[in-house]
């Protein structure tokens, strides 16, 4: 266990949630991720996911193994459960590239 858990720290660890400092003069917009953990493992299509400040994010976590998902630099921590998708929602204030891990 502990190894699976070390193993999905390590992979988390290098995937980021990286907010543009730059200004846009596009509208603010709502952005969803869906991120599930299986087996240790993130499945994600981009090593990063970004998002402009100003943004609405909503990421949808789904695990299957209870643990908490924690966004780094916002500090939002997110309880899931085996086999029950979590679901949180933000506003991209802060500028930046943020790690998030599953513990």
């Amino acid at each position: 266990m502990k190894i699976l858990n070390i193993s999905l720290f390590a992979l988390v660890a290098v995937l980021t949630l990286s907010i543009a400092a730059c200004g846009s003069e596009s509208e603010p917009e709502h952005r969803t991720f869906n991120l599930e953990i299986s087996e240790g493992k993130i499945n994600l299509s981009d090593e990063d996911l970004k998002v402009t400040q100003g943004d609405t994010v909503t990421m949808n976590v789904a695990s299957d193994e209870h643990g908490v998902f924690h966004l780094h630099g916002y500090d939002h921590e997110l309880p899931v459960g085996s086999g029950e998708a979590a679901e949180f929602t933000f506003d991209a204030t802060a500028t930046g590239r943020f790690s998030f891990t599953f513990h």
